[in-house]
């Protein structure tokens, strides 16, 4: 049957197609019909074109059946490559089926009566022969798309090994399979089931005993995994101490960078324990507990007493009283109001306490007062023989020292001499702070208000504030041309503000 419809495709002609439907289509023979009607009565159709010399009415005719023969012609060849197409996918599918064949039907795999190798044999073969007769049917197709109105082309195939590929015995092979398949796992589970009654019986003492040793090991089983289980939370708290220990030493150094130095930093020795190391000229860092400063010490104890009582807040169930021994013992000017700063911002804000800060200096109880402007109050501790005596004042002001350092940053100018050498940086910074106060209410940045002040005067920065900042810090002699002329520029920044407040009066 199929190669029948196969034989009667190639005969076929996309000519004899376009003919066939010709005459089946009636606008096409309605026109031919009217173009002989109207060229008998009429002499005027008779003329020609004037380009290409054809009868007007012919050409007309012609374009109409041409359109009409291309149009089948186009139809016949994608005929042919859709069987083509069919054809050689079923090569591959055979392909896929001899894969199958070789790979999953034999004996080790099937529980069938049947000689399974000699079966698969048969079927190999017919695949083989299917193959040559379908190849031997894409070649005839590829030749007539060659020669699509040749009608003379005969094929010999046959195809009645491809259809009993098809067949359902390989089908019925394979449910053959599967029955017989779960008989032999069912027979396998009742045999199972028949020893195990069997061995049960006969070990029924010995049963009990394992069943008990079981129940006593699960026991000590759930009583392990107990344990485990605390013990395994008990390294989870462990492990979130020591994560919070390596924070707190994150913060000390954090604080250290941010505060004060850059060149100073905590090192971590031990769970609670630590060192302090500075970095040296060739960037790299060294032990130095024994070669810090009284002020760099001052300032390590305060960063690390703020950590360490920052850590503890959560654990503290009541306000405690904490107070701080003259936190600014040491500290150069600059040093203090970076001391007063952190300690402001770190602890006085946490509002999780009462702070005492003791201090011989009246100028650090005025910037802890200013900072803390909700909380001012200011004790005075008299000292007598065999007694102190704490008393609150009622009224707090400085002395005025702006005059006194005046005259001695003009005196250095005239003798270049100092009362003592690593004061004159505080000194400087000091009165230029006083001029700030009188101009700007917000005073916590220097540099801020060391730029905004010269702005506001119209003078021109020689120095900034960094400069001025580190105006000595023991690196030259007292009477450097450096330090010199810095301190000269702060006296002509004083004296230019004077100058400027006389005229305005």
């Amino acid at each position: 049957k199929w190669c029948k419809k196969i034989d009667e495709m190639l005969k076929q002609t996309p000519e004899n197609n376009a003919i066939d439907r010709f005459k089946q289509d009636n606008d096409l023979e309605n026109l031919a019909r009217l173009a002989f009607d109207i060229k008998n009565k009429s002499e005027m159709y008779k003329d020609k074109c004037p380009l290409c010399g054809q009868n007007i009415l012919g050409v007309k005719l012609w374009e109409k059946l041409e359109k009409h023969f291309n149009e089948e012609y186009k139809q016949f060849i994608e005929r042919l490559g859709k069987a083509k197409i069919f054809f050689e996918i079923s090569i591959t599918e055979l392909g896929n089926y001899t894969k199958w064949l070789n790979e999953y039907f034999i004996k080790t795999k099937l529980l069938i009566d049947d000689d399974i190798d000699k079966k698969r044999q048969e079927y190999l073969l017919f695949i083989e022969e299917s193959v040559k007769e379908i190849n031997n049917i894409i070649n005839h197709i590829e030749l007539k798309k060659q020669n699509p109105n040749k009608n003379d082309i005969d094929i010999d195939c046959d195809l009645n090994l491809f259809q009993r590929i098809l067949n359902d015995d390989i089908q019925n092979l394979i449910k053959q399979h599967n029955r017989k398949q779960q008989t032999y796992l069912k027979d396998i589970d009742e045999n199972i089931e028949k020893i195990k009654k069997h061995f049960i019986a006969k070990e029924k003492d010995n049963v009990a005993l394992y069943n008990g040793l079981i129940n006593f090991y699960n026991k000590i089983k759930e009583k392990i995994n107990c344990v485990l289980e605390k013990r395994n939370k008990h390294i989870v708290d462990i492990d979130a101490k020591l994560k919070e220990m390596d924070q707190s030493f994150q913060n000390l150094n954090k604080d250290m960078e941010e505060w004060f130095f850059n060149d100073i930093c905590f090192e971590k020795i031990g769970d609670t324990y630590y060192k302090i190391q500075r970095l040296n000229f060739n960037n790299k860092w060294f032990d130095c507990d024994k070669g810090l400063s009284e002020g760099e010490k001052t300032i390590v104890s305060i960063i690390y007493f703020t950590n360490h009582f920052l850590s503890k807040i959560k654990e503290i169930k009541e306000c405690p009283l904490v107070f701080l021994d003259d936190p600014i013992n040491s500290l150069d000017n600059s040093n203090r109001d970076k001391i007063i700063n952190y300690i402001s911002s770190k602890l006085l804000k946490q509002n999780r306490g009462q702070f005492f800060i003791a201090t011989h200096i009246d100028e650090v109880c005025d910037k802890f007062n200013k900072k803390n402007s909700d909380t001012q109050s200011i004790f005075e501790i008299k000292k007598y023989a065999n007694q102190s005596e704490i008393e609150k004042l009622a009224g707090f002001k400085l002395n005025n020292d702006f005059k006194t350092t005046h005259l001695r940053l003009c005196e250095y100018l005239k003798f270049g001499k100092y009362e003592d050498a690593f004061d004159i940086s505080g000194d400087v910074r000091f009165i230029l702070e006083k001029i700030c106060n009188i101009f700007f209410k917000n005073t916590e940045n220097f540099t801020d208000c060391y730029d905004k002040l010269l702005s506001k005067f119209d003078i021109i920065k020689k120095y900034t504030a960094n400069d001025i900042q580190d105006l000595n810090h023991g690196k030259n002699t007292i009477n450097s041309d450096e330090i010199i002329e810095k301190v000269r520029f702060v006296v002509e920044i004083i004296d230019k503000i004077r100058n400027y407040s006389c005229g305005k009066l």
